[in-house]
């Protein structure tokens, strides 16, 4: 949906090899549309992510990340670190993370339609900004891997706390934030951008990262 089908094939080949091969440059392909130029450009950053390897993907130094994540609910989930390999994840007897009480748009696993979001879309997060500790932009837990990721903090958030605004005393890789002075941009799931402030009450931005709560909020009135 932002022409870049390019990138999208990018991670194809005839063999496993060059399938490894191709993944690793697809993680160095930036695209401007996934940074918010009141934080930084786009580019390359450090990718610094050691505790866990990359899979089906050659080691890389710098990857493309992103200063937006996708809505996760308003109740965190530990989602594991997954299979290590699709044989595996296919397995009847393989213990995946329980869903029940996941409710918001993406995290590990979903699968959702429109139908699925009884709130109604102009009433439900889609993406927003995601907060990030000053100093430590590009390197910090949340920013520490790439933007072509499965479910991780760098581009999945929750909303069980209300947006912050950066800072240097605050480590909250599972946010919403920005660098901005009074709130933080959001997409909804009908397509509509709104600015939440950092005022917002938990109770309200809890009901709209939640997409069947039956709590309806009209974010035009924030």
């Amino acid at each position: 949906q932002i022409e870049q089908q390019s990138v999208f094939n990018m991670a194809q080949g005839n063999t496993a090899d060059e399938m490894l091969s191709n993944t690793a440059r697809m993680l160095g392909q930036p695209i401007s549309l996934f940074h918010c130029p009141s934080r930084r450009g786009a580019g390359l950053y450090p990718y610094t992510e050691a505790k866990w390897p990359l899979r089906n993907c050659q080691p890389v130094n710098e990857a493309a990340k992103s200063d937006y994540a996708i809505n996760g609910g308003d109740t965190s989930m530990d989602g594991g670190n997954g299979p290590d390999s699709l044989d595996i994840g296919d397995l009847k007897d393989y213990a995946w993370p329980d869903l029940k009480l996941a409710n918001g748009v993406s995290f590990v696993r979903s699968n959702w339609a429109l139908r699925d979001i009884t709130d109604g879309t102009s009433h439900t997060l889609l993406v927003g900004e995601k907060y990030m500790q000053r100093g430590s932009v590009g390197r910090g837990y949340g920013d520490d891997q790439t933007m072509y990721l499965g479910d991780d903090a760098d581009v999945r958030r929750w909303c069980m706390n209300p947006p912050a605004a950066d800072r240097r005393d605050l480590d909250d890789p599972d946010r919403f934030g920005s660098s901005h002075s009074s709130g933080c941009q959001f997409v909804l799931c009908d397509g509509s951008v709104k600015l939440i402030p950092f005022t917002v009450e938990r109770a309200v931005f809890q009901r709209l990262g939640n997409r069947k709560d039956g709590g309806v909020v009209d974010a035009d009135g924030l």
